[in-house]
């Protein structure tokens, strides 16, 4: 693999009682080392890449795959999504061997791993990453559309500064929306799939040519004190008051039901069911995907031992069943017939296409 910007987390993270999580130090030089060992010489070491905001769910199936199989803990690369895919199409035998994705993999990057003929490609779609703006319990349940979310939040929106200016009434005044860091995973999903949404089209912000442009316009949140960001996001429950809304991820939801209700928009919650028909806008699909063609029991006599029985792993039970890793941490699984289909299809290696 080429020093494309991949680095290795070196941190221990606590998930589980008991359980102290690593995600190895792997320099780029060695990771480039293993992707040059001879072609017919088998490695032990399967390095995962994943995007900082999912490096601890990658180290968490990573420690218990370790644990279950006594086998060397796959190594989790911290890179961006795109970076990812590109090393992982660069070659048959280049790395990572697998990516965890925010994303499905685009039509662009199937035809470039097709092109660099790296043999078929096992997708696994494992569950739902999901944002809840949430008020106390007891008070009115706001039902708010996605244009009114990126009008409140948004640099480029109407920035009201009463609910009234909205056509809310009985919920508070002014408005207060308490937003977790600008770089957490949970606000970059409402600005992915809220504020970006919202913004197409939108004259002088959704229109820009330049993407790059259009992202910084779209998924910019205004600064004035009707929002307040860098809140630490299990500190909102406890600091949220009534006629405010406060923006956490779903394990934080869950742990705080009690207290919290969900903001509908546009009519629906995140529920399993509105999250998995995409009904549910502050949501966005959880993949994995592994090279068929390397796993040491797969088709072409691989060379990466255990790749195989990592898909499998992460497609059982342990990790996107009911009571599996990926649901302690909040993600919103696959309902339960989905799951046993994307089971069956992994295990019979079913080649990813488009």
């Amino acid at each position: 693999m080429r020093d494309s910007g991949i680095a290795i987390s070196g941190k221990r993270t606590g998930l589980f009682a008991g359980i102290a999580l690593l995600v190895a130090a792997f320099l780029p030089a060695q990771a480039a080392e293993l992707g040059r060992q001879r072609a017919d010489k088998p490695r032990d070491q399967i390095v995962v890449a994943a995007p900082p905001s999912l490096a601890t769910v990658a180290a968490a199936v990573s420690a218990a795959f370790g644990g279950r199989f006594e086998t060397p803990a796959p190594q989790v690369a911290e890179t961006s999504t795109r970076s990812a895919f590109s090393d992982f199409c660069r070659e048959p035998a280049s790395l990572p061997d697998m990516v965890l994705s925010n994303r499905r993999m685009s039509h662009a990057e199937l035809a470039r791993c097709r092109r660099a003929d790296i043999g078929d490609i096992v997708e696994i779609p494992v569950g739902f990453e999901t944002a809840v703006f949430v008020t106390r319990r007891g008070g009115p349940v706001l039902d708010l559309t996605v244009d009114q979310l990126f009008d409140i939040l948004g640099a480029g929106g109407t920035r009201p500064v009463r609910w009234e200016d909205l056509g809310v009434r009985s919920f508070g005044d002014p408005i207060r929306i308490l937003l977790p860091p600008q770089a957490d995973r949970t606000f970059g999903i409402v600005r992915e799939q809220v504020l970006m949404t919202a913004c197409r089209g939108r004259p002088g912000l959704g229109d820009r040519l330049d993407a790059a442009a259009r992202t910084a316009a779209c998924g910019a949140v205004r600064g004035d004190g009707g929002v307040v960001t860098e809140t630490e996001e299990r500190s909102i429950p406890k600091i949220l008051a009534e006629g405010e809304i406060g923006l956490v991820g779903n394990s934080v939801f869950q742990r705080s039901a009690a207290d919290l209700q969900p903001v509908l928009i546009d009519g629906q919650g995140p529920s399993i069911l509105p999250v998995v028909s995409g009904d549910y806008a502050a949501a966005r699909p959880l993949f994995v995907y592994a090279k068929t063609a390397q796993m040491r029991k797969g088709r072409g006599g691989g060379r990466v031992r255990g790749l195989r029985d990592l898909a499998d792993f992460i497609a059982g039970d342990d990790v996107t069943g009911q009571n599996g890793i990926l649901g302690h941490l909040g993600i919103v699984l696959l309902p339960a017939e989905r799951r046993v289909t994307v089971r069956m299809r992994t295990m019979a290696l079913v080649p990813f296409d488009r």
